[in-house]
C-alpha cells in the first residue's frame, strides 16, 4: 500500500511540475493548483500515518483491543488515494477531450 501511495504522489507531483501553470493568471490554474495541494497533502499524509502504524506493529503493540489506528490508517489512506486519483483525473481528462 505504501508503493501505490508513493506511486500517486509522484504523479502528484509530476503533474504539479508539467503543469506549473501559474495560479494568478486564471481562475482555472487556481482551481488546479488548490486541488493538486489538496490531494498532495492527503496523500502525504497517508503514508506517514501507515508508516506509523507499521512502526508500531513492527514494535509490538498491536492487540485485539488496539485495532482502531490500523482502520483508522485504512480509512485515510482509502480517502486520500481516492482524492488523488479524482483530483488526477479532473487535471488530464479535460486536456484530453479537448
Amino acid at each position: 500500500m505504501i508503493a501505490g501511495l508513493a506511486f500517486l504522489l509522484l504523479a502528484l507531483l509530476a503533474t504539479i511540475t508539467l503543469h506549473a501553470l501559474p495560479p494568478t493568471e486564471h481562475a482555472y490554474n487556481a482551481v488546479v493548483a488548490a486541488l493538486l495541494g489538496y490531494a498532495v497533502l492527503h496523500v502525504a499524509l497517508g503514508m506517514l500515518i501507515r508508516l506509523f502504524v507499521a512502526r508500531r506493529a513492527a514494535a509490538g503493540f498491536h492487540s485485539p483491543r488496539l485495532s482502531t489506528e490500523p482502520r483508522i490508517a485504512r480509512l485515510w489512506t482509502d480517502y486520500g488515494a481516492g482524492t488523488g486519483i479524482v483530483v488526477l483525473l479532473a487535471v488530464h481528462v479535460p486536456g484530453l477531450l479537448a
